[in-house]
């Protein structure tokens, strides 16, 4: 039985590095993984529509590879009607339609257009109070970053700024020593070596 399971297994980590193979390698290095989240925050100061914000990003390189496993986003609107009726129902209808596209890709050691053009935040991300966030596995590399910006695409009531986006991205990260740096080609090369990914034909 227990060669079966390791069987089973052998055969998914293959089917998961033609899929995803910086994951299959992360999943293969006998590191630990470690819960980790990073947040960057969008700001609006003005209510005019159309206002891009750029040059978020996080405030270091990543140490080690770190497995998005998916994004959360919250909206806030500290000055927005403070204690009146119904607010909390103008809120969930805001953080459910926050007319923001954004933008993602990485820089560093792999370079990534994660959305190519701008898309809704909501496309992307789910509402931090969400029981079901949307799967993404995206892998980012050790010594790679994030380059992200936004757009507001309604104007906001004056009331309502400032308006603060936060995006927190949720997943696990490589623990223990650090491994060095390794692109896709050597990622897809030590696959290879180890028999996790198929050889040239």
């Amino acid at each position: 039985m227990s060669q079966n399971v390791v069987h089973a297994a052998a055969v998914d980590i293959k089917t998961l590095a033609l899929y995803n193979p910086k994951l299959a390698f992360m999943l293969t290095r006998g590191q630990p993984l470690s819960p980790r989240i990073y947040d960057v925050t969008f700001q609006w100061d003005a209510p005019a529509a159309n206002r891009v914000v750029t040059g978020i990003r996080l405030d270091e390189n990543m140490y080690q590879m770190f497995w998005v496993k998916y994004m959360l986003y919250t909206v806030r609107r500290p000055l927005f009607n403070p204690g009146v009726f119904g607010q909390r129902q103008q809120d969930e209808f805001t953080k459910l339609n926050p007319y923001i596209d954004v933008s993602f890709k990485t820089t560093g050691r792999d370079k990534n257009e994660f959305t190519g053009n701008m898309t809704p935040l909501e496309n992307l991300a789910t509402p931090s109070t969400t029981t079901n966030p949307r799967p993404l596995d995206w892998v980012l590399s050790q010594d790679s970053n994030i380059s992200m910006k936004a757009v507001n695409t309604r104007a906001f009531a004056e009331e309502e700024v400032p308006y603060i986006v936060t995006l927190s991205m949720v997943g696990l990260e490589l623990s223990g020593c650090e491994l060095p740096g390794c692109s896709y080609d050597e990622v897809i090369c030590t696959l290879r070596n180890e028999k996790l990914y198929p050889d040239v034909r």
